[in-house]
């Protein structure tokens, strides 16, 4: 038998020794989630009697781009959307002609481009004041936007199958996912004069619907449906000009950002940066520095499919 000294010197050792010995994490285990961005904002100035308010968007304390926010609640800031070249004049010019003697907000690029070099029509269903420019359904955008005449925007989940729409004071559901439900939609659009365009749509009544399938980064712009604690509703544009987001962290930064200020999010969708980054404040409209808001390819303004315009009346 060991001395009494030598055996507490064997347990002791163990001890030591086997505190540095540390589990294998398993091959297989995926790696801690990215930090998302920690958006905030600062305020700048009001215009239009405050329906239209400019923001520096923040990531931290870094300046990141924009943010505008538009209230509807006097119905005086409305949306226009241009995506039919009509009489072969391109979207701009046409903007061009309907602008005069109106009090433009912004205008952005909407939705994606399709076709040959990409510059033919909006990628996905798209119908302008009852035109139809695309009737192709795009399987991998979920968002439907409808843009009323009245200058309102609602934002729909094509994946629910449960659009409801109205004619002659009754109401009735479609599925635009399949082709006799499709059909039956841009016969409604057409009688309706109804202007229609489809995008990703990242977040949906609170809940973040994209996730993290690429961590492919660029410049994102979304236009996000909410309401204050109060039930204001506001559309607002948040722009990262100045730094790279996936699409997933871009989202949910936005989504938690807005909801942690007690902001109802009812649909946020994605605004095309790709090919036409261009967005552009009006005369009236300036950011914090006294600046217009302007985007990256403001110069390609001829060559754009589409438009999303905001005024004010």
């Amino acid at each position: 038998m060991k001395p009494l000294f030598a055996q507490l010197s064997l347990v002791l050792a163990v001890f030591i020794g086997s505190s540095f010995i540390y589990p294998t994490p398993p091959v297989d285990q995926e790696p801690p989630a990215e930090a998302v961005a920690n958006f905030n904002e600062t305020n700048c100035a009001a215009y239009f009697n405050g329906d239209v308010i400019t923001r520096t968007l923040n990531d931290g304390y870094s300046a990141v781009g924009h943010s505008i926010w538009l209230s509807r609640s006097s119905k005086r800031v409305n949306a226009k959307y241009f995506a039919h070249k009509q009489y072969g004049t391109v979207v701009h010019d046409r903007y061009d002609t309907w602008r005069q003697g109106k009090n433009v907000v912004v205008i952005s690029s909407g939705a994606y481009a399709t076709g040959w070099d990409g510059k033919d029509v909006p990628a996905g269903i798209t119908v302008d004041a009852g035109k139809i420019v695309n009737r192709n359904y795009e399987s991998t955008m979920d968002g439907l936007v409808i843009v009323y005449a009245t200058g309102g925007i609602v934002v729909s989940n094509i994946e629910n199958r449960d659009l409801t729409l109205k004619k002659g004071g009754k109401s009735f559901v479609v599925d635009v996912t399949s082709s006799s439900g499709r059909a039956e939609f841009l016969a409604w659009a057409q009688s309706e004069g109804a202007t229609v365009f489809q995008t990703h749509l990242l977040a949906y009544k609170n809940d973040l619907l994209f996730t993290r399938a690429t961590s492919e980064t660029a410049r994102r712009k979304f236009l996000v449906l909410t309401k204050d604690p109060n039930g204001n509703l506001y559309h607002v544009i948040f722009y990262m000009k100045n730094k790279s987001y996936s699409l997933y962290d871009a989202a949910q930064g936005i989504l938690s950002y807005l909801n942690n200020g007690r902001y109802e999010v009812i649909g946020m969708i994605n605004l095309d940066t790709g090919g036409f980054d261009i967005i552009s404040t009006g005369s009236d409209v300036r950011d914090c520095n006294g600046n217009y808001i302007t985007g990256t390819a403001n110069d390609d303004r001829p060559n754009m499919t589409n438009m999303l315009t905001y005024w004010y009346n």
